[in-house]
């Protein structure tokens, strides 16, 4: 398993707040369901979700309890998202920022470690489909400083609540 080994100099930190009725309503109105059918979700999924994440969320409208668990689910990556734009504002200028849905759908997604504790990945192939601005981006402000994301999601009632820690460091370990 790869685990950040804590430690480094803290680069920015961000948090966001999510209403889960507003996903819910969303759902509801655009219902997910099986064998991999283009919704009307799936293309609003695309301005904030990585394929990584549309593939998952895609694949919990096979699962039982899928209404639920897609809710928190989609506002978790909204979250999250929001969260990491603004961690990465707090060191990067914003002359040298990719857009939001850059951001959002081609630099980092999230996974977990076990099915449970929820881990962001920068995505490698981001400098082979990036503009030259975004890929200077990425060399100075991902790559040069060894920027890992380090992140938290809970939810409770209608509410789900991010944060996401940027920080400078040594690369992932072994454990």
């Amino acid at each position: 398993m790869n685990v950040f080994k804590a430690g480094g100099k803290t680069l920015g930190i961000g948090t966001d707040i999510v209403h889960l009725p507003r996903f819910k309503r969303l759902l509801q109105k655009y219902p997910l369901r099986p064998n991999h059918e283009i919704l009307p979700f799936m293309k609003i999924a695309r301005k904030y979700m990585h394929p990584y994440e549309m593939n998952k969320i895609q694949a919990m409208a096979n699962e039982p309890d899928s209404a639920t668990r897609s809710v928190i689910y989609a506002a978790g990556i909204w979250g999250i998202k929001e969260s990491v734009l603004k961690a990465l504002s707090c060191f990067v200028p914003a002359e040298d920022m990719p857009t939001a849905q850059s951001i959002y759908t081609k630099l980092v997604f999230k996974s977990s470690i076990s099915g449970e504790r929820p881990l962001l990945q920068f995505d490698d192939t981001y400098k082979a489909i990036a503009t030259k601005k975004e890929a200077v981006f990425y060399q100075r402000y991902i790559e040069a400083p060894l920027t890992q994301p380090l992140i938290s999601i809970s939810h409770d009632g209608d509410y789900l609540v991010t944060f996401a820690c940027l920080v400078e460091g040594d690369r992932y370990q072994k454990v």
